[in-house]
């Protein structure tokens, strides 16, 4: 395990020489470039562990179908087994407080590790299909949404 964590932080140096410009226009630090890199590595590693127990039951006819790393989000493709998209609310109103709840849910599911999360800089992106796999509405997170749910 040390080391593929050695390879992977050498590998991040190779790839990442003064750092990245963020979307503000300032640069990262060497450090939040290197931690953001290897974070992501490994987050990509649990991704792939994650999918080899797909689809999963989440309870409520709501399914779990896939889990990708994806244009910087991680991406979750949900299904409800039992209801027509008809029957959900995707009203601007509706989405705005599903995507509050779910942004304090998200924030407790992490617990302590929420800032290792934040230092990812990556993104969640969730989307809803129904039971004909038409799509409901996806919810997306970035970044910014993140922390400021801290």
């Amino acid at each position: 395990m040390k080391k593929l964590f050695l390879a992977l932080f050498m590998l991040s140096l190779f790839l990442v020489s003064c750092g990245e410009k963020k979307d503000e226009g300032t640069k990262e630090t060497l450090k939040e470039t290197v931690t953001k890199k290897v974070n992501q590595s490994l987050l990509k590693k649990e991704i792939e562990k994650m999918q080899e127990t797909l689809p999963q039951e989440l309870g409520g006819g709501l399914v779990l179908t896939a889990v990708e790393f994806t244009d910087n989000n991680v991406v979750y493709s949900l299904k409800d087994k039992v209801n027509k998209k008809d029957l959900y609310d995707t009203s601007e109103e509706s989405l705005k407080t599903v995507k509050t709840q779910m942004l304090q849910t998200v924030r407790s599911q992490f617990g302590d590790s929420f800032q290792e999360m934040l230092d990812t800089k990556v993104g969640l992106k969730y989307i809803y299909k129904d039971k004909n796999d038409e799509h409901i509405m996806d919810l997306i997170f970035t970044t910014e949404d993140l922390a400021n749910a801290k």
